[in-house]
């Protein structure tokens, strides 16, 4: 029997027919006693087929260590058989979580009824030339939005800086891990402290770096414990001008303190500034950034005040830190697109990034009065709010006496989906009466009412 012969069909193409036939061969062990393969041609004549197709299936078959070739033969090399394992493959039994609910209070959404998608396309044609569609991102950013950013912070946060100064990446996550990873390679910091609750993914991430990990109380009564604050060299992550989660901003008191105590103790503030742009009852708060160049990094994103999808975060390094991080990035790809960097640029010199802003802060504004007073003329008294003043959420805390747990389930059941601020307390703390987060970035007015009467009735009812 020649077992170099088989059928051949019409379904895929020939050469791939040769190639699987011969592997099966091989991997079968059918030709145990025959040491070298027939040439290209010879078997070419055997199965009626062309020359380029069987030789197509040879080099494959070469390439993946099934043939080689000495001279002008090809023989079969010693290997041991990897069979396939039986099992389902990559077909995991986990399920997602995709609970739809009708109404989601996510703190994460933006208002994309009124984003101005036509200028964003006139930005993005602009940025889209050839030679951007055709190569990386330089490993630090773009230099038109580092240098736009700039002139944004200087204008709008009151922080100078310089686009050496200003470094790009796709999130704040993935900026904080490339930070923590150069600050500890350079022998820079050791230990990490950050506000509790506070941002659990940056807790996360400088856990998993293997620094020395403390936590400085906050609470929505007295805010920053700064009076905790032990004598010590270390790193301190903090959301000054409103606190994350709890909405509380530093007065200037507290500021004060804390800047004493990072000079004295050459500590350098990592300061999260995302949740700003849009402050109702001031027109604005300035960073610690704006004071002090020198003890602070400051990091924001274009996620919560203009498109989450822009993947575009940002941060600004003090003078001392520039020329060495420069050099440590510098073998690493930059992981945001250039295009979308650039269309942020043009849309933040045109002026646009602005207008939006100031827009949508009275846009937020209003939802933010409406569901503040839907809540307060619907629930009872016992039912306090927190946090009002600025951002695209609030922090409820029902008084019900249900968990935080069945406050989020049963609000599941009738289609509301509420979020726990549990994750943000850290080192095992737990809040000290279950409250809510409910952001309102992509309800309308509406649907706000709508779905806090449904909670009336759910929870008090």
């Amino acid at each position: 029997m020649n077992v170099f012969k088989f059928p051949i069909n019409n379904f895929s193409p020939i050469d791939e027919q040769i190639y699987i036939h011969l592997k099966n061969i091989i991997r079968n062990k059918e030709f145990e006693d025959i040491k070298i393969f027939p040439t290209p041609r010879d078997l070419a004549i055997q199965i009626k087929q062309s020359y380029s197709d069987v030789m197509s299936a040879y080099r494959q078959l070469e390439v993946e260590g099934y043939l080689k070739k000495q001279d002008d033969i090809f023989i079969v090399p010693h290997f041991e058989r990897v069979d396939k394992e039986h099992s389902s493959g990559y077909k995991s039994d986990y399920v997602i979580d995709e609970e739809v609910a009708i109404f989601d209070f996510s703190p994460t959404t933006v208002d994309k009824q009124y984003f101005p998608l036509s200028r964003w396309q006139e930005c993005l044609l602009e940025s889209s030339n050839l030679s951007s569609l055709f190569q990386f991102s330089h490993h630090d950013g773009e230099y038109l939005l580092r240098e736009a950013i700039c002139t944004h912070l200087k204008k709008n946060r009151n922080i100078e800086a310089s686009p050496a100064n200003i470094f790009i990446s796709s999130n704040v996550p993935a900026l904080l891990l490339q930070l923590g990873t150069f600050l500890k390679k350079g022998g820079y910091y050791n230990s990490f402290k950050i506000e509790n609750p506070g941002n659990y993914e940056a807790f996360s991430i400088f856990k998993e770096l293997d620094y020395h990990l403390s936590t400085c109380p906050v609470s929505l009564e007295d805010g920053h414990d700064v009076n905790s604050l032990k004598d010590e060299r270390t790193l301190f992550y903090v959301t000054l001008s409103y606190q994350q989660p709890l909405g509380y901003n530093l007065p200037i008191e507290k500021r004060a303190k804390l800047h004493q105590w990072a000079k004295k103790n050459d500590c350098l503030f990592i300061e999260d500034d995302r949740e700003t742009a849009f402050r109702y009852d001031v027109r604005n708060v300035y960073p610690m950034a704006s004071v002090d160049s020198t003890h602070v990094i400051y990091i924001n994103s274009f996620a919560y005040s203009f498109l989450p999808s822009a993947k575009v975060a940002y941060m600004v390094l003090p003078n001392k830190l520039v020329e060495k991080y420069t050099q440590f990035t510098k073998h690493l790809t930059q992981n945001s697109s250039p295009i979308l960097q650039t269309a942020i640029g043009h849309f933040i010199n045109k002026g646009y990034f602005l207008e939006h802003v100031e827009h949508m802060k009275q846009i937020y504004n209003q939802k933010m009065q409406v569901l503040t007073a839907k809540i307060q003329t619907t629930f009872p008294e016992r039912a306090r709010i927190f946090g009002e003043e600025a951002g695209q959420s609030l922090l409820l805390q029902p008084n019900n006496g249900m968990s935080e747990e069945e406050l989020i389930q049963s609000a599941l059941e009738i289609g509301v989906k509420v979020y726990p601020i549990s994750p943000y307390y850290l080192e095992g703390q737990t809040p000290k009466t279950p409250t809510l987060i409910l952001g309102f970035g992509q309800l309308t007015r509406n649907e706000m009412t709508d779905a806090i009467n449904r909670l009336y009735i759910k929870w008090y009812t």
